[in-house]
């Protein structure tokens, strides 16, 4: 199950799963937000950029971190995250994947072993060091999180399945 994960922002991270090895392929991308409706720029940007991975990764199941609630960020900021979040689901609408949005919180419990904290974002770049992923940024290695706390899930769910499936064939006996 090919999982494509993101890390929201003006500067987004993404990382996906690997054709050629078992870790991720990482990398980010930024879209322009300013001037006159620059949202919906940054929006068209970031709808342009998703679909070029889409096509080029071809997931399964499209993952992305949550921000947290009352976070510092101004409401244009808010404002993209929001649309950026409407533009996956749609997208995985309209190409039939699966989604599953990330608590940032227990993405990093995961990841680092805590959720919240001064210094946790740069724990999650320095675990993906040790783990030998060079990333660039923090968009980055927040992607690289997610998609490594949702390709557990989802590995989770499909054992799930296949016990569920399992034990419904054994009561038919």
């Amino acid at each position: 199950m090919r999982v494509l994960a993101f890390d929201i922002a003006y500067f987004s991270g993404w990382a996906c799963t690997s054709r050629n090895s078992p870790g991720p392929e990482w990398g980010s991308f930024g879209v322009a937000c300013d001037g006159a409706n620059g949202i919906g720029r940054g929006l068209y940007n970031f709808r342009r950029e998703l679909y070029r991975l889409l096509d080029s990764k071809k997931p399964d199941v499209l993952a992305w971190e949550k921000p947290l609630p009352g976070t510092k960020h101004l409401a244009a900021f808010d404002e993209f995250v929001r649309g950026a979040t409407g533009l996956l689901r749609l997208a995985a609408f309209e190409l039939q994947f699966e989604i599953l949005p990330c608590d940032m919180k227990a993405v990093r419990k995961h990841f680092i072993g805590y959720g919240t904290g001064l210094g946790a974002k740069h724990e999650v770049w320095q675990r993906c060091r040790v783990l030998g992923y060079a990333c660039e940024n923090d968009d980055e290695s927040d992607a690289i999180a997610t998609w490594d706390y949702a390709t557990g899930i989802m590995k989770a769910r499909e054992y799930e399945r296949k016990d569920s499936a399992r034990s419904r064939r054994q009561a038919g006996r």
